[in-house]
């Protein structure tokens, strides 16, 4: 199989509707939000297809707003959406094969875009290269190659970006660069990262185009002592830096300060994400909390959720070290090498209050709920340790309200929004992976319209 619309789940257009409408023409228009793979902590991975969760019987929205010195608290107790009245995304497209043609066969998907007509660029780190798909998912060309000299990308590149004219942006962490690229696909130059200025942890695209990375400097092996710090820089189209958005707190994940690097697993994380019509998320997951700036840099807004955070039991953490062990003994490691590590990895006492967040369509705001491997376990599945993010997202309105619940398919990663389409990673049972189309459907009024 090659080209699925209908693979692994039913199709949008049953037999004798109308056929998919084609990727809008404009792909720079607002509308258009993404998430990067590059680097991300594997509990922040995302996912998504929706089954409404409302509040009250009569769908009225629960909860309070506030005014703080000109900022609005919105603390949300129950959802707006009534029975009738949620959300579904249903799938239009994925392309890939388990076997057969080696273009439909992915490694490693790292990012995925769409250019102005209508094109999917498709980055697979495994292969060290991207593979560019028609609007059906018909293989049209490659662009780059596995390598370090110029035009050549390493296996930490991503995600890919298409930008003004449709260039391409490709991150590399590992080569300290981004490659550009011609439409056409021919080496357009490319703008240095140097890991001493700030290791890249994760890209978003603003609307006008620019590129928010977030850069943590650290102290590297051999290099002076600095001083820490984890920034969100904007950068244009060429790479100059334009201005510090924000400079986020240290995470606690990673502590380099030691010998070695030591992981403690649920540590909360700084979180943030640029919305489709570029207002600016961040959240520190310790609690449900999130603020809301607006494209000019305000801070407008803070959104609240109660939530009690569940503990990592003593359960979890065996399960956990069970994974790590058998997917460290795949990847060849040495016994005596996975005993330190390990010892070098410990676990927070809870669970973050939520696993990531995605700006959606009409300012919407989307948090994805954190999984357990109870869950999946009950649920008959198999819990991989690089995608803790549960399928249940909470969606608010907005003006920060919660609208209720949607539940994605499982094995869907989220990376882009693009009007109503969604795009990202999909994956089967046997874990092979596609470039996937899902379509958010909405009732076309809702209990908080006007």
């Amino acid at each position: 199989m090659r080209i699925s619309p209908t693979y692994p789940y039913p199709p949008r257009h049953p037999a004798g509707d109308p056929a998919p409408r084609a990727t809008p023409p404009s792909v720079h228009a607002p509308g258009r939000a993404r998430l990067s793979l590059l680097l991300t902590p594997a509990l922040l991975l995302p996912a998504l297809v929706l089954a409404g969760c409302g509040g009250g019987a009569d769908g009225a929205w629960e909860g309070t707003v506030r005014d703080s010195a000109g900022v609005e608290i919105v603390a949300s107790t129950g959802g707006a959406w009534g029975a009738e009245e949620g959300w579904t995304v249903t799938q239009d497209m994925a392309v890939g094969a388990a076997e057969g043609e080696p273009e439909y066969q992915f490694g490693q998907i790292a990012g995925i875009d769409v250019d102005s007509e209508g094109r999917l660029y498709v980055l697979d780190q495994q292969a060290q290269e991207i593979r560019v798909f028609g609007p059906s998912g018909e293989f049209l060309n490659r662009v780059g190659k596995a390598g370090a000299g110029p035009g050549e990308l390493s296996r930490a590149a991503g995600p890919v970006f298409v930008g003004p004219g449709d260039t391409l942006a490709v991150p590399d962490v590992l080569l300290q660069r981004v490659t550009r690229y011609t439409p056409a696909g021919e080496l357009a130059g490319s703008y240095p990262l140097p890991m001493n200025e700030g290791i890249s942890v994760k890209w978003m695209e603003a609307p006008n185009e620019d590129l928010v990375q977030q850069a943590m400097i650290m102290a590297l092996p051999n290099q002076p002592a600095v001083e820490a710090k984890n920034l969100l820089l904007r950068r244009s189209p060429a790479g100059e830096i334009r201005d510090t958005v924000m400079e986020l707190p240290i995470g606690k994940t990673v502590d380099l300060s030691g010998g070695g690097p030591r992981i403690r697993l649920f540590e909360a994380e700084p979180t943030w994400a640029v919305g489709p019509d570029g207002r600016f998320y961040f959240g520190n997951n310790s609690r449900y909390r999130l603020e809301e700036y607006s494209p000019d840099g305000r801070l407008v807004r803070v959104i609240e959720k109660a939530a009690e955070r569940r503990p990592v039991t003593e359960g979890d953490q065996a399960e956990f070290r069970r994974i790590l062990m058998d997917l460290w003994k795949r990847q060849g490691i040495p016994p005596e090498q996975m005993s330190q590590l390990e010892q070098a990895v410990s676990f927070a006492e809870h669970y973050p209050a939520y696993a990531n967040v995605l700006g959606g369509p009409d300012g919407t705001l989307w948090v994805q709920a954190i999984q357990t491997p109870e869950e999946v376990q009950a649920q008959g599945g198999s819990f991989n340790i690089q995608d803790v993010g549960s399928a249940r997202w909470e969606v608010f309105d907005d003006r920060g309200r919660l609208l209720g619940q949607v539940t994605m398919p499982p094995r869907f990663t989220p990376l882009m929004f693009l009007g109503e389409d969604l795009y990202g990673v999909l994956r089967d049972d046997m874990d092979v992976q596609y470039a996937a189309r899902m379509h958010v459907e909405r009732p076309t009024t809702g209990p908080l319209d006007g």
